[in-house]
């Protein structure tokens, strides 16, 4: 309906959109994952940029697990607030998900299984 009015108010030009919006969700399906595979490619970059600096002499030295409690302030609150958030921003994607698998009920529990395993691995011990 969106697409057909657009049609009429800016002529034939925006005949397209009802084309993207006939394919629907096959274009959709691609848009989503070429953002997947630019967001995984963005994180890649950002964990090997520190790498390179030290390779390259910009950085002294490099310790990436170093663990330090922030000051409690209204500053840090916030900047928590606003992390916990986004640690539950991706929820409403295990629906989208499941719809595209196979046995969803399998699948999304055999990925949180092994997203825990994968987070007590990879959590550095504690200096003594």
């Amino acid at each position: 309906m969106i697409s057909t009015n657009l049609a009429y108010a800016l002529g034939p030009a925006a005949v397209g959109l009802t084309v993207v919006t006939t394919l629907g969700l096959s274009v959709g399906k691609w848009l989503q994952n070429a953002g997947g595979v630019m967001q995984i490619l963005t994180f890649g970059i950002l964990i090997l940029l520190p790498f390179l600096a030290y390779r390259r002499g910009g950085l002294r030295n490099y310790r990436p697990f170093e663990l330090t409690l922030p000051a409690l302030s209204l500053f840090s609150l916030n900047v928590f607030g606003k992390m916990s958030m986004g640690a539950f921003s991706g929820f409403e994607y295990v629906a989208i998900l499941a719809g595209e698998c196979r046995n969803p009920a399998r699948s999304i529990g055999l990925s949180v299984v092994i997203a825990q395993m994968a987070s007590i691995w990879w959590v550095p011990s504690p200096k003594c």
